[in-house]
């Protein structure tokens, strides 16, 4: 029942990623100051940039990128954001189940979210700048 709910979740997920693919991506600044990602543009914000992603060369990368995130984590949002906005394909892996955090364990990220990894490096937390360096190395 497990496998069949997983294969569901990815077949979801996938579907979904070629509904939005090339879509336009709005950059706002909200009224309290926080920077947003979203494909519509949010009431009562100023918008600095609205974003197409480059669907003419899909992210190739012979090493996976994963992610390890939990609903309620703030910083994993716009972990997931960069991402989106950057084109990159990753792995969302929900630490909130108990197989999710049995995996960020043994892939040595302890109980910290968001835990990103692609081949054998890793970054843990999120900012812009930890993002852009993590990813200029590829």
């Amino acid at each position: 029942m497990s496998c069949v709910i997983r294969l569901m979740a990815m077949l979801s997920l996938i579907a979904f990623t070629q509904m939005t693919w090339g879509q336009e991506i709005y950059k706002s600044v909200m009224p309290d100051g926080r920077i947003v990602y979203s494909y519509t543009p949010p009431s009562g914000s100023t918008i600095l940039e609205s974003i197409t992603p480059d669907t003419t060369q899909p992210n190739v990368d012979s090493d996976p990128v994963v992610l390890y995130s939990a609903t309620w984590c703030g910083y994993c949002k716009q972990a997931k954001s960069y991402l989106d906005v950057h084109g990159i394909a990753y792995t969302d892996i929900d630490i909130d189940t108990r197989e999710g955090m049995a995996a960020l364990v043994n892939a040595e990220g302890g109980k910290n979210v968001p835990f990103l990894t692609r081949g054998d490096k890793h970054i843990k937390g999120f900012s812009t700048a930890g993002y852009d360096q993590f990813f200029a190395s590829r």
